[in-house]
Protein backbone atom coordinates (compact mmCIF):
# COMPACT_ATOMS: atom_id res chain seq x y z
CA UNK A 1 0.00 0.00 0.00
CA UNK A 2 3.02 2.32 0.34
CA UNK A 3 3.94 2.26 -2.84
CA UNK A 4 0.55 2.89 -4.07
CA UNK A 5 0.24 5.86 -1.78
CA UNK A 6 3.32 7.21 -3.07
CA UNK A 7 1.60 7.28 -6.66
CA UNK A 8 -1.20 9.05 -5.59
CA UNK A 9 0.94 11.66 -4.08
CA UNK A 10 2.86 11.95 -7.13
CA UNK A 11 -0.15 12.54 -8.99
CA UNK A 12 -1.14 15.30 -6.71
CA UNK A 13 1.91 16.59 -7.17
CA UNK A 14 2.12 17.02 -10.84
CA UNK A 15 -1.90 18.05 -11.32
CA UNK A 16 -3.51 21.53 -10.91
CA UNK A 17 -7.20 21.99 -9.92
CA UNK A 18 -9.18 24.96 -11.61
CA UNK A 19 -10.08 27.26 -8.50
CA UNK A 20 -7.49 25.58 -6.27
CA UNK A 21 -7.92 28.21 -3.09
CA UNK A 22 -5.52 27.93 -0.20
CA UNK A 23 -7.98 25.44 1.32
CA UNK A 24 -6.16 22.04 2.03
CA UNK A 25 -6.27 19.83 -0.56
CA UNK A 26 -8.55 16.69 0.59
CA UNK A 27 -8.01 12.99 -0.49
CA UNK A 28 -11.10 10.97 -0.08
CA UNK A 29 -10.61 7.08 0.52
CA UNK A 30 -12.79 4.36 -0.61
CA UNK A 31 -10.72 1.91 1.04
CA UNK A 32 -9.39 0.51 4.42
CA UNK A 33 -7.97 1.98 7.48
CA UNK A 34 -4.61 0.99 6.48
CA UNK A 35 -5.07 2.90 3.06
CA UNK A 36 -5.86 6.08 4.79
CA UNK A 37 -2.92 5.49 7.23
CA UNK A 38 -0.64 5.12 4.62
CA UNK A 39 -1.91 8.05 2.38
CA UNK A 40 -2.25 9.88 6.05
CA UNK A 41 1.86 9.26 6.91
CA UNK A 42 2.65 10.28 3.57
CA UNK A 43 0.56 13.27 3.57
CA UNK A 44 2.38 14.40 6.42
CA UNK A 45 5.69 13.96 5.42
CA UNK A 46 4.80 15.59 1.90
CA UNK A 47 4.18 18.47 4.10
CA UNK A 48 2.38 20.93 1.09
CA UNK A 49 1.67 20.47 -1.88
CA UNK A 50 1.81 23.34 -4.65
CA UNK A 51 0.89 25.47 -1.28
CA UNK A 52 -1.87 23.38 -0.42
CA UNK A 53 -1.47 21.22 3.05
CA UNK A 54 -3.26 18.03 2.77
CA UNK A 55 -5.81 16.19 4.15
CA UNK A 56 -7.13 12.62 4.11
CA UNK A 57 -10.46 11.16 4.86
CA UNK A 58 -11.82 8.03 4.61
CA UNK A 59 -15.30 8.31 3.15
CA UNK A 60 -18.24 5.95 4.90
CA UNK A 61 -19.88 4.44 2.49
CA UNK A 62 -19.15 0.26 3.58
CA UNK A 63 -22.91 -0.10 4.32
CA UNK A 64 -23.67 0.43 0.24
CA UNK A 65 -23.58 -1.92 -2.02
CA UNK A 66 -22.14 -0.44 -5.25
CA UNK A 67 -24.29 -1.47 -7.76
CA UNK A 68 -27.36 -0.06 -6.25
CA UNK A 69 -28.66 3.12 -8.04
CA UNK A 70 -28.41 4.92 -5.39
CA UNK A 71 -24.61 4.44 -4.73
CA UNK A 72 -23.79 6.96 -7.35
CA UNK A 73 -25.39 9.47 -5.49
CA UNK A 74 -24.17 9.00 -2.20
CA UNK A 75 -20.87 8.96 -3.06
CA UNK A 76 -21.15 11.99 -5.01
CA UNK A 77 -22.46 13.66 -1.85
CA UNK A 78 -19.40 12.03 0.65
CA UNK A 79 -16.85 13.30 -1.87
CA UNK A 80 -18.31 16.75 -2.40
CA UNK A 81 -15.44 18.68 -1.05
CA UNK A 82 -13.21 16.25 -2.79
CA UNK A 83 -9.91 16.71 -4.55
CA UNK A 84 -8.62 13.05 -5.35
CA UNK A 85 -10.68 9.83 -5.01
CA UNK A 86 -8.51 6.54 -3.89
CA UNK A 87 -10.32 3.61 -4.50
CA UNK A 88 -8.45 0.66 -2.66
CA UNK A 89 -8.05 -2.33 -3.64
CA UNK A 90 -10.48 -3.85 -0.97
CA UNK A 91 -13.20 -1.86 -2.96
CA UNK A 92 -12.84 -2.51 -6.47
CA UNK A 93 -15.96 -3.27 -6.96
CA UNK A 94 -16.74 0.87 -6.52
CA UNK A 95 -14.28 1.14 -9.47
CA UNK A 96 -17.29 1.83 -11.94
CA UNK A 97 -19.44 3.44 -9.78
CA UNK A 98 -16.82 5.84 -8.42
CA UNK A 99 -15.84 6.41 -12.33
CA UNK A 100 -19.54 7.68 -13.00
CA UNK A 101 -19.70 9.37 -9.41
CA UNK A 102 -16.82 11.52 -10.34
CA UNK A 103 -17.05 11.79 -14.22
CA UNK A 104 -16.71 15.23 -15.48
CA UNK A 105 -16.04 16.38 -11.96
CA UNK A 106 -12.14 18.35 -10.90
CA UNK A 107 -11.65 15.37 -9.28
CA UNK A 108 -8.13 12.86 -9.50
CA UNK A 109 -9.66 9.43 -9.57
CA UNK A 110 -6.92 6.83 -8.76
CA UNK A 111 -7.90 3.24 -8.57
CA UNK A 112 -6.88 -0.10 -8.56
CA UNK A 113 -5.22 -2.36 -11.81
CA UNK A 114 -6.29 -1.62 -15.95
CA UNK A 115 -9.97 -2.22 -15.35
CA UNK A 116 -10.26 1.01 -13.34
CA UNK A 117 -9.25 3.08 -16.18
CA UNK A 118 -11.35 1.09 -18.71
CA UNK A 119 -14.20 1.97 -16.38
CA UNK A 120 -13.87 5.70 -16.63
CA UNK A 121 -11.32 6.64 -13.70
CA UNK A 122 -8.31 8.66 -14.30
CA UNK A 123 -5.10 6.35 -13.36
CA UNK A 124 -5.27 2.78 -12.44
CA UNK A 125 -2.14 1.42 -11.09
CA UNK A 126 -1.26 -2.27 -11.54
CA UNK A 127 1.80 -4.81 -11.24
CA UNK A 128 3.79 -5.53 -14.12
CA UNK A 129 7.12 -7.86 -14.37
CA UNK A 130 6.82 -7.05 -10.12
CA UNK A 131 6.80 -3.32 -10.76
CA UNK A 132 3.71 -1.16 -9.89
CA UNK A 133 2.82 0.83 -13.05
CA UNK A 134 -0.26 2.98 -13.67
CA UNK A 135 -2.39 3.70 -16.82
CA UNK A 136 -4.02 6.66 -17.42
CA UNK A 137 -7.64 7.33 -19.24
CA UNK A 138 -6.74 10.72 -21.00
CA UNK A 139 -10.63 11.77 -22.14
CA UNK A 140 -11.47 11.32 -18.50
CA UNK A 141 -8.54 13.96 -17.47
CA UNK A 142 -9.69 15.99 -20.00
CA UNK A 143 -13.11 16.07 -19.29
CA UNK A 144 -12.41 16.96 -15.48
CA UNK A 145 -11.02 20.20 -16.01
CA UNK A 146 -7.37 19.50 -14.02
CA UNK A 147 -4.21 20.57 -15.19
CA UNK A 148 -2.30 16.83 -15.26
CA UNK A 149 1.46 17.43 -16.02
CA UNK A 150 2.46 16.10 -19.10
CA UNK A 151 5.80 14.58 -17.86
CA UNK A 152 3.18 12.62 -15.96
CA UNK A 153 1.18 11.18 -18.51
CA UNK A 154 3.89 10.32 -20.55
CA UNK A 155 5.03 7.81 -18.23
CA UNK A 156 1.60 6.06 -18.43
CA UNK A 157 1.60 2.82 -19.80
CA UNK A 158 -1.33 1.66 -22.39
CA UNK A 159 -4.46 0.56 -20.65
CA UNK A 160 -5.25 -3.05 -22.17
CA UNK A 161 -9.65 -3.89 -22.06
CA UNK A 162 -10.90 -4.52 -18.82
Amino acid sequence: MRVHAAYVMNFVRYSRWPQAGDGPLVISVLGTAQNVSALRDLATRAGAINGRRLSVRLLPLASIPPSEPAAVRALQQAAAASDVLYVGSSHRAWSRTAATAMAGRPVLTVGPGQDFVSSGGMFGMYLDGGHVRFAVNAPAVRASSLDISARLLTLARPATGP
